[in-house]
């Protein structure tokens, strides 16, 4: 770019004529895409079609690794149409297979029709893959937007965009019946603004690959309404030029139907059971023991105006204190990575969190990572887990405690219910009038205390 106007002001003259300016200018602008500059555009929420009649299989047919697909006009914005080329990244145990039933001239790649065998309500403005997977396995799709009609059919390439203000709906996490079938999709969580997610998913991050976000299905159980709200994620993004999303299985064989909508979705029956993230996009929180030690560590996927965290200590999980600060980075869309040391007793449980400071005053708590002391401590199980109504605590070796005592507690922890009984090695719970999500068992066997993640169904 700089040498096109260099190669112009060589040759300008006062007398140049406002036609050969206006000439040059839009040469500029032809040559804009192609030179590699990407132009942005603001979708403002507004709602992406995968037509089947705009679909063109380009390279392949979109089942094979590689293979391309162009869908043509998936948005206006302005009078500028947008296409968006689909490529399948990476697959593991999957067959794209048509459910059973299925309408005539419709593919597994993107399943069009609105029903199906299993399925109900799916659109065509969806993009609807459906699978068989013989084990636990997954399918990469890669979503490049480019400027409409800017595809090459020998390049396989266009004219990238940055399109901002997207939402991103994916619906019928579910399973197919089949026992380990729980279904999960993986989203990057760079210029990830918000999430909501239905009751039957639960959300992980990958520490070694911190910069995707996991959802998961608790249930193995099949919906057939696609769009349910138990079975639902909606992510907005600040902008996008590209977007990988995985989609697979966890276990188990058989069907798998995945249906991604980027638009602001259907409306929710229920209240999402979460929305997230921070100000600040916390992937973990960890403790470990080290030499004379204990090194607490976590990681930031993006920040925005973190002042910095306090790091707070308990020893019970219900009083707590500062044992130090560490700054934040301000406003960054780049992973941070801390780590802060403690030379506290080590022989008992440490619980530590982060209070997450913004320069504004406000302040935001994170979960609760229970370090657990360095001495040997009892079996304890607590199950069944997921559960519905009553949960057992138990010390499979046999020992009688003089004391067994367990507390149900938010992820913040805060205490929701308290049981104890002395002499005895089994404990049971009646949690049937808990509301349905995510909490921690603390579990006090005499001296020794240890801390259960379990999901209330």
């Amino acid at each position: 770019m700089l040498l096109l106007f260099k190669t112009f002001s060589k040759h300008f003259s006062p007398f140049v004529k406002w036609s050969e300016l206006f000439r040059f200018i839009a040469l500029i602008l032809l040559l804009n895409p192609l030179l590699g500059f990407r132009q942005t555009y603001d979708a403002n929420y507004q709602p992406f079609s995968f037509l089947d009649a705009n679909q063109s299989h380009t390279s392949g047919t979109g089942t094979d690794v590689g293979d391309k697909t162009v869908y043509t006009n998936i948005i206006t914005i302005g009078s500028q149409t947008i296409d968006c080329i689909v490529t399948t990244i990476a697959k593991t145990n999957a067959t794209f297979t048509l459910p059973f039933s299925p309408a005539s001239g419709t593919e597994a790649f993107d399943y069009s029709s609105a029903s199906g065998g299993g399925m109900s309500a799916n659109k065509d403005s969806f993009f609807s893959p459906t699978f068989s997977f013989s084990a636990a396995g997954s399918c990469e799709f890669s979503y490049q937007f480019i400027l409409g009609g800017s595809y090459n059919n020998t390049t396989h390439k266009g004219a990238n965009v940055v399109l901002e203000n997207i939402y991103v709906n994916t619906y019928d996490i579910d399973g197919n019946g089949g026992s380990g079938t729980n279904q999960f999709n993986e989203f990057p969580t760079q210029y990830l603004k918000t999430v909501q997610y239905g009751s039957n998913l639960d959300t992980s991050y990958d520490q070694a690959s911190p910069t995707k976000i996991r959802f998961e299905s608790f249930s193995s159980s099949n919906t057939t309404n696609v769009t349910a709200d138990d079975n639902r994620i909606k992510l907005l993004y600040d902008s996008l030029t590209s977007i990988n999303i995985v989609v697979g299985a966890a276990g188990g064989s058989g069907a798998a139907y995945f249906f991604l909508d980027f638009s602001d979705g259907v409306g929710w029956n229920t209240s999402p059971g979460i929305n997230s993230p921070l100000p600040v996009d916390l992937l973990f929180l960890n403790a470990k023991h080290s030499t004379g030690k204990m090194s607490v560590n976590w990681e930031t996927a993006s920040e925005e105006n973190n002042s910095h965290f306090q790091i707070m200590q308990s020893h019970d999980g219900l009083d707590w204190n500062e044992i130090g600060q560490v700054n934040g980075n301000g406003t960054k869309n780049t992973i941070s990575a801390y780590q802060f040391h403690y030379y506290g007793n080590s022989e008992v449980a440490n619980y530590f969190k982060l209070v997450q400071h913004d320069y504004n005053g406000d302040t935001e708590e994170s979960d609760v990572f229970v370090l657990r002391p360095l001495i040997e401590k009892p079996i304890i199980r607590v199950f069944p887990n997921p559960v519905s109504d009553r949960i057992t605590v138990s010390n499979p070796n046999g020992k009688t405690a003089e004391e067994l005592k367990i507390d149900l507690l938010t992820l913040q922890g805060q205490v929701i219910k308290q049981s104890s009984v002395n002499g005895l090695n089994t404990l049971t719970m009646d949690i049937l009038n808990i509301p349905q999500g995510p909490y921690m068992v603390r579990v006090m066997l005499d001296d020794n205390v240890s801390i259960h993640r379990i999901i209330k169904k």
